[in-house]
């Protein structure tokens, strides 16, 4: 790192100066060396050990501290090899390179620096902090911008729609074409309009009901109807025997008609077997009606069309309707 770079050149220019005097054991000049040398920018101080521990030279401040050699020094010296290291003293943060001397490969003496680490600390929690508003701040700006797509996208179609079926229960007319601007409510909005629609029929269905009853008089329906004979007969089947058919096919050319004779029974009993899902047996006595009728003689009905093309062989379903009509020739 940058702080063990600089204590390294630091202690190889103070260690090429002070070898010779500490080979000598010049005390005073290696004091005044120290001194003068432990001005420097976040330099606390210099000591100098001899190879037998011995405090030849030191920084004024630190000498309090230092009488007694640091483990890092003593280890240092012991290993002959340079390092450093953080390390308390006093109560403040230093960090301390050692860097033993040996002119013929033994040491006899090592200069140690003490660089104040406080800065390190201090640097450490301003960058911390300008971290943390500015993480903060980009926090803030997020929630901020979810909560605004989350009102435009969720909660304002939420409440329009909220809003329409409030004026839909209370029987205003509505438009939801404004529903429809949001493309994942769509489904929603679209089932929506369908129930809307269901429960506008039914409320004037009731309200006509309503109207009629209290006239004295019913509105029947074919659901009413359907409803009020499966009641009565207890889910049992409706058949009609007759000798009149309620559609007779004849053949006009090329073409096959389908014929609702004019008959009271089957005006009044035709709709309510369509109805009611009945089933209406009775005399085959048109010449076009074995034509489409299926093998067993049965057609659903009503038909859909009056006529089918008897040159195509297909008999006319009738759409799918609730009459189911068993013809015998």
């Amino acid at each position: 790192m940058d702080l063990e770079r600089r204590a390294s050149l630091l202690a190889e220019s103070l260690g090429e100066t002070i070898e010779p005097l500490v080979e000598q054991g010049h005390s005073k000049r290696l004091q005044r060396i120290v001194e003068k040398f432990g001005n420097r920018e976040r330099l606390a101080g210099v000591a100098v050990y001899d190879n037998k521990r011995t405090l030849l030279a030191v920084t004024p401040s630190l000498a309090a501290q230092l009488s007694i050699p640091p483990t890092m020094v003593v280890e240092a010296i012991d290993s002959n090899q340079e390092g450093g290291g953080f390390s308390t003293l006093g109560q403040v943060q230093m960090y301390v390179f050692v860097l033993p001397l040996r002119p013929e490969d033994q040491v006899i003496g090592t200069p140690v620096l003490f660089h104040d680490a406080t800065y390190i600390q201090d640097r450490l929690r301003q960058i911390w902090q300008s971290n943390f508003i500015r993480l903060l701040v980009q926090a803030v700006l997020i929630s901020l911008t979810t909560l605004l797509i989350i009102r435009w996208t969720l909660v304002g179609p939420i409440a329009r729609m909220a809003d329409w079926m409030k004026r839909l229960r209370k029987g205003e007319a509505a438009e939801p074409s404004s529903l429809y601007n949001q493309d994942f409510l769509g489904p929603l909005a679209t089932e929506l309009t369908h129930l809307a629609k269901s429960l506008s029929a039914a409320r004037a269905t009731a309200e006509e009901e309503a109207r009629l009853r209290q006239a004295g008089d019913s509105l029947w329906t074919p659901e009413l109807l359907k409803e009020h004979l499966r009641m009565k007969l207890q889910g049992r089947s409706i058949f009609v025997i007759s000798n009149r058919e309620p559609y007779i096919h004849v053949k006009r050319g090329k073409q096959i008609e389908c014929v609702v004779p004019a008959s009271g029974l089957v005006t009044a009993l035709e709709p309510v077997l369509a109805a009611c899902e009945g089933t209406w047996i009775a005399h085959g006595s048109g010449d076009a009606d074995s034509l489409v009728v299926d093998p067993e003689g049965k057609l659903r009905g009503p038909p859909r069309a009056a006529s089918i093309h008897a040159q195509e062989g297909l008999a006319d379903e009738g759409g799918r309707g609730g009459l189911l009509l068993r013809v015998f020739q």
